[in-house]
């Protein structure tokens, strides 16, 4: 509903957005928008940064993002999303300030042209010596060109290309495996989407706007309006969100399916965001500086200020904060962040090129990347000054068929792929040369429609996993030798019910937000349905967990503040149902919502302190806190500039450990308090193979003798010996002599086998759910019996060798207590 009339300050008139066929709903209409406007819609979501609830930081525009149907296809899921921008002035298909991902369209002005982006952002082309070139610098990114009969917009983004009549109006989209969607009109209405895979979208139009949007199922999403805004969802499920407009017309307030009624919104006559008024009472403001490029948010129950600075772009500059840090970047001419500060005064620098492909980046830490590119913008090559080199290889629509990584001089890791006609996979062979290979529904494709997922997967050690799909393309069971799984779902695809090969039943229930409210295990159902009492979940009014009822009536309460923090965790032996508190932990929170304080319900407290980027770089246990001067001893930290952890200084002061690292992030050197130095060796694909430990010191000669250990690796990067020196070494001396472990692994890169040089082994195996089943050499068994699925029998006794598992079962042995009571926490979490 809308509150009042519409009157901003300086309209445009609504023949503004009506273009040559009369109909709102096409988009920018006859007459040129306002650069105000190209610009504040002209960025894409990721160069976008939000404060409040959510308020874009450049524009003070309210943003409100919303999916309203899911569709499965060839690649990723088709989605229906809209997005609302209080800043926006335009009327399109679903009411003013909305877009939304099947609204884009081509605005033709003389030597220009506006294209509005599936995403909602604006891409703007000017015609120069006959060729289309974008505003951005002549950023590649995005290009356009013209044909006889059409437009033509490709996206080195998405890699997609996007074909437009010369109305402007979108024909279909072409994927990099010429996978097409397309769509269909009625007049100058979208009729028909035909997605990727083939499935059906259709719409109905009221007044030049979508009231319904229908698939092939009669699954629906309704829209109604009040004029020109749009008032009412009502959802796949029949929930409904209601937006409510104040009197400038921008959406003052959402009440959500559950009938929660979210922040208030209050705007100035620009349509920016000055103030939010939350339900629990609290309060946040904003403050916009045009001249200074400076915009202001301060939250009122934190007493928190943020402030940013923007370019004549609209990018994001600084970022100030109140411990008087500052987050800095700069750009390229193509709009690209190239420079970043950090709060602690590190810098990363960035070079692209003009298709927004990243070209180098230097990390604060020296380490310098090096990226080279093909045709169609392909990842060719990625090298760095530390040595390490990876090469990309593709086929002609794009696939990435073989990744060569180097592990050191000579000698490379490499994985292929191949892909069937859709681009979808068809089989893995890693460097060891097993194969996992996928199969697809030639059924569906025969009816026209393909999914992205497989109906087959077939292992590297050739176990077999059967997939079965409803008709929207959502997963309904998998088939294996030791039974089916089986999922249902509700009408917002979230998992209602899971079906094991025992029949044992789960069951999932939903709020109309598609937040999970109860939980009903296999022992709380009885022949497939709920019977006596499950977990039961609540959340606030901004679908945040607050409480956790267990089948017993044990409940997990907790308390948050505005900004989602949990500053109480309520014990359950304490939980007062009246009151909804009790006796708990407490925590205190700084202003950049970092832990600070943990207050125990003796009184104790734990205090913890940050750097700007966030480190822990003291922690005061509660025997040493003084709570006077908030100060007390306690462990100190220090960092590096890739934030990696540098020293620990105890409470007396004294460095008690230290560690360096190589380029890569490998700790290369750990020195404990009396300068003893273990020493650390990496190859490129960061495995250790190299480790001395300092084990003597012979101060005369000022000379360390290490323990040395020496590891190798296959070319996945499994461990396959472990080689331990029997005599001392020097810190470059080779060990002549020494122990040696040996270990093998399967086509599925499990270890089956662990041996020394003498003979003694411990064997593994597996089913074919991952369970572990051993036999040693010698020595008793410990035996685990499965009925199918993950269902433990009976616990371990000892049993002859060979002795037949239970009858339908897994059977899964151990030699060793350790490792069958690890077994036992896993399986009954």
């Amino acid at each position: 509903m809308v509150e009042g009339t519409f009157n901003p300050e300086d309209p445009l008139s609504k023949e503004h957005w009506i273009n040559s066929f009369g109909l709102v709903s096409t988009i920018f209409g006859a007459r040129e928008m306002k650069p105000s406007m190209e610009k504040s819609l002209g960025k894409d979501i990721s160069k976008k940064e939000f404060s409040m609830d959510p308020v874009d930081v450049v524009t003070g525009s309210l943003y409100i993002p919303a999916t309203d149907m899911v569709l499965p296809d060839i690649h990723e899921e088709f989605k229906i999303e809209r997005k609302y921008e209080s800043i926006n002035n335009r009327v399109g298909l679903l009411g003013l300030g909305w877009t939304n991902n099947f609204e884009t369209y081509l605005n033709i002005v003389d030597q220009k042209v506006n294209v509005l982006c599936s995403d909602g952002h604006i891409e703007t082309f000017y015609q120069i010596d006959n060729e289309w070139v974008n505003d951005k610098g002549g950023a590649r990114i995005y290009s356009l060109s013209r044909e006889k009969d059409f437009w033509t917009f490709k996206s080195f983004k998405d890699k997609k290309i996007y074909r437009y009549d010369n109305l402007g109006k979108l024909i279909n989209i072409t994927d990099n495996h010429n996978n097409k969607l397309s769509l269909t009109y009625i007049g100058e209405n979208i009729e028909t989407l035909t997605t990727f895979s083939n499935y059906k979208l259709f719409f109905n139009y009221k007044d030049g706007k979508v009231i319904e949007i229908r698939d092939e199922l009669d699954r629906t999403v309704q829209y109604k309006y009040d004029g020109d805004y749009l008032t009412d969802v009502i959802h796949v499920d029949r929930g409904i969100t209601k937006y409510t407009y104040d009197q400038k017309g921008y959406i003052s307030s959402i009440t959500d399916q559950n009938g929660n009624t979210y922040t208030k919104n209050i705007f100035d006559k620009k349509g920016r965001v000055i103030k939010q008024e939350y339900p629990n009472g609290d309060i946040a403001e904003a403050s916009y500086d045009e001249g200074e490029k400076e915009n202001t948010f301060y939250y009122h129950g934190s007493q928190r200020t943020e402030k940013y600075k923007y370019n004549n772009d609209g990018l994001i500059t600084h970022v100030f904060y109140e411990d008087g840090s500052i987050k800095e970047y700069k750009y390229d001419d193509y709009q690209n962040k190239i420079y970043i500060k950090d709060r602690n005064g590190f810098e990363t620098h960035k070079v692209y090129n003009e298709f927004g492909s990243l070209l180098n980046e230097t990390l604060p830490n020296g380490l310098s990347t090096k990226y080279t590119y093909g045709e169609n913008e392909n990842l060719m090559k990625q090298t760095d000054n530390e040595g390490k080199e990876i090469i990309y290889t593709y086929d002609s629509e794009g696939n990435l068929t073989e990744e060569k990584t180097k592990i050191s001089v000579g000698e490379w890791k490499t994985e292929s792929y191949t892909y069937d006609s859709s681009g979808r996979i068809l089989s893995k062979t890693d460097d060891n040369g097993n194969t996992s290979k996928y199969e697809y529904d030639l059924g569906n494709f025969l009816e026209g429609k393909q999914g992205k997922d497989p109906i087959r997967v077939i292992t590297n050690s050739g176990y077999e996993y059967e997939y079965g799909y409803d008709e929207v393309g959502r997963n309904t069971e998998i088939k294996t030798a030791y039974g089916t799984i089986e999922f249902a779902y509700n009408h917002l695809n979230y998992t209602a019910s899971i079906k094991d090969g025992n029949g044992n039943v789960t069951i999932k229930n939903y709020d109309k937000m598609g937040n999970l409210i109860s939980l009903y295990t296999p022992n709380n159902c009885i022949k497939g349905s709920m019977s006596g009492e499950g977990y039961q979940y609540k959340y606030d009014h901004v679908d945040r967990m607050i409480s956790i009822k267990n089948p017993l009536g044990v409940i997990e309460k907790n308390i948050r503040d505005t900004e989602g923090n949990i500053i109480k965790e309520i014990n359950p032996n304490y939980y007062n149902d009246d009151s909804k508190d009790g006796l708990g932990v407490e925590y205190v929170y700084d202003k950049d919502s970092r832990k600070i304080k943990t207050i125990y319900p003796d009184g104790g407290i734990e205090r913890i302190f940050y750097d700007s980027n966030g480190n822990v770089v003291r922690h005061i246990s509660p025997e040493y806190y003084n709570k006077e001067t908030d100060d007390g001893l306690g462990y100190s930290y220090t960092y590096d500039q890739m934030n990696r952890l540098s020293s620990i200084i105890n409470e007396e002061g004294i460095i008690e450990k230290t560690f360096e690292y190589d380029l890569h992030g490998n700790i290369i050197k750990e020195i404990d308090n009396e300068g003893n130095a273990t020493l650390l060796e990496y190859d490129l694909l960061g495995n250790l193979i190299e480790k001395r430990v300092p084990a003597e010191r012979d101060e005369s000669k000022a000379e360390i003798k290490y323990n040395l250990t020496c590891y190798a690796y296959d070319r996945n990067s499994n461990k396959i010996s472990e080689k331990h020196g029997t005599t001392l070494v020097n810190e470059d001396e080779v060990c002549n002599c020494y122990n040696e472990i040996y270990f093998e692994y399967d086509e599925e890169n499990r270890l089956i086998e662990v041996k020394d040089k003498y003979g003694a082994k411990t064997r593994y195996k597996y089913d074919l759910e991952e369970f572990v089943r051993s036999n040693r050499q010698g020595g008793p068994l410990h035996n685990y019996d499965f009925a199918e699925g993950p269902m433990l029998l009976n616990r371990p006794r000892n049993f002859l060798n060979g002795e037949p598992p239970i009858s339908g079962g897994h059977q899964i042995s151990f030699h060793n207590e350790e490792t069958a009571e690890m077994l036992m926490k896993y399986l009954e979490k």
